[in-house]
């Protein structure tokens, strides 16, 4: 199995963990994976994954991969344009608790088929903020999950 597809199958699954959380809010945004190649509409929620990933132990078909939580707002500049800021907190809010949540390598399992997410194999990394072009703020949630592209045995 290779990494891309485990890639897949890890942005699908957070993807899948995400989107219940969100649409709960009374102004829900769309959730999407990396690879989707659609312009995102902010706000947005986006479940990616970065990089090749490292196989251990060796020749296990187990990997380290990172990922990350993405939420892109529009500045909030109370001209009432955009989100306002009590949205923008609800929402993340609303993704914080699933990522923080101490089911999450459980539901991240369950969420899609031939994929398994190791207890205690996710390793959170401190949130962040960045500034985009055009007042985009984007609110960074890293992770290193520890998984294998099969059921759980």
């Amino acid at each position: 199995m290779s990494t891309f597809h485990l890639a897949d199958k890890l942005e699908s699954a957070l993807q899948a963990v995400i989107s219940p959380a969100v649409a709960a809010l009374a102004e829900p945004a769309n959730v999407y994976t990396g690879k989707q190649r659609v312009d995102k509409i902010t706000p947005a929620v986006i479940c990616m994954v970065t990089g090749e990933g490292e196989e251990e132990p060796v020749f296990t078909g187990n990997f380290w991969l990172s990922a990350s939580v993405e939420i892109e707002h529009l500045a909030v500049d109370g001209s009432g344009a955009g989100e306002t800021r009590d949205q923008m907190e609800l929402l993340n809010d609303a993704v914080a608790g699933a990522v923080f949540s101490d089911t999450l390598e459980a539901s991240l399992s369950a969420a899609v088929p031939d994929f398994h997410v190791y207890k205690s194999g996710i390793i959170r990394g401190t949130p962040t903020t960045e500034v985009h072009e055009h007042d985009i703020w984007v609110d960074i949630f890293p992770l290193r999950v520890y998984c294998i592209a099969r059921a759980s045995s």
